[in-house]
This record gives structure tokens, C-alpha cells and sequence, in this order.
């Protein structure tokens, strides 16, 4: 089953969810705290213009509801919330064990889901997407911190939050 789901077509990592930050050095001596300001400055502009197009959607059962970023006291803590649709999970995970001469009812997976092993293989196939969305992200001396959540459409599933 392990293999079955780490092949699911959910691409939760969109291009619009990595957006490209670019932060002028000022000097050579800038501090690493300074540099972090104004990287979540940055960071903060972008998804000021992004919240106008939200949800957007990432692929067929997934959409990106929420940005946001804020600065602690050593780092810019940036968020990203998605929704996914828990019927059309269920449903993939169906089909394709279908394709490989497999019978799995939508119960049935849904109860695998809802075991301790299936909600940490999702949260495994959900920390790998997630780190897609962040490896896109790098600005140079800059302390970021990533918390990105994923919700389900449904009442069934955890919510599953990754940190990084």
C-alpha cells in the first residue's frame, strides 16, 4: 500500500506557491537578521498580491488556500494552506490499485487512512510535497522557517502539518 500511495498524482507543489524572492544585499557586513526582515518583507508583498487570487488550484484535488509570513524574533515563520479533496484521494488510491489487478473498496482505504500507519504514510507523502514547495525557496542569509498544512475537504482525515 506504501508504494501504492507514494505514486499518487498529488502535485501540491505549484509555482505560484514557491514564489521567487529577490532581496538586495546592501552591504557585505549586513547582518543575518536584517537580511531575514527584509526577506520576510519581500515575502510578505508577494502574498499580499497572491491573497486576491485565492484558492488557486495546484492540481484536480488540491488547492493552496492561505499564505501568509511573519517575523519572530530569529526568523520569518512562511505558511502555506491547502485543502485537498478527500473523495478524490480515496478514489486514486482505488483506481490505481485497480490498474495493478488490486480490489480496494473506498472503505477500505479510508480506514487504512485513518489507522496510525496510513495517517503517517500521509503525512509522509505530505512532507515530501511540502519540501518540494520549500526547496524552491532561498534567499541567502536569510533565517526561514516553513510550516505548510494540509486540510481536507472532509471530516474524516487529519489535517497533516509539516515544519521545516
Amino acid at each position: 500500500m506504501r508504494a501504492l500511495i507514494r505514486r499518487l498524482p498529488v502535485a501540491l507543489a505549484c509555482a505560484l506557491a514557491a514564489p521567487s524572492i529577490a532581496v538586495a544585499q546592501t552591504s557585505a557586513a549586513a547582518s543575518n537578521q536584517t537580511l531575514t526582515e527584509a526577506a520576510c518583507t519581500s515575502i510578505k508583498t508577494e502574498f499580499s498580491a497572491l491573497q486576491d487570487q485565492l484558492p488557486v488550484d495546484v492540481d484536480y484535488m488540491t488547492k493552496l488556500i492561505g499564505v501568509s509570513a511573519m517575523m519572530g524574533s530569529r526568523e520569518c515563520m512562511v505558511s502555506y494552506v491547502y485543502v485537498y479533496e478527500e473523495d478524490a484521494l480515496i478514489d486514486e488510491v482505488v483506481k490505481s490499485a485497480a490498474q495493478e489487478g488490486n480490489a480496494l473498496s473506498r472503505e477500505a482505504v479510508l480506514e487504512f487512512f485513518t489507522s496510525e500507519n496510513g495517517a503517517a504514510i500521509l503525512k509522509q507523502l505530505f512532507r515530501e510535497q511540502a519540501q518540494q514547495v520549500v526547496n524552491g525557496i532561498e534567499v541567502n542569509g536569510a533565517n526561514l522557517g516553513f510550516q505548510v498544512l494540509y486540510k481536507s475537504d472532509d471530516v474524516n482525515l487529519d489535517a497533516v502539518t509539516v515544519r521545516f
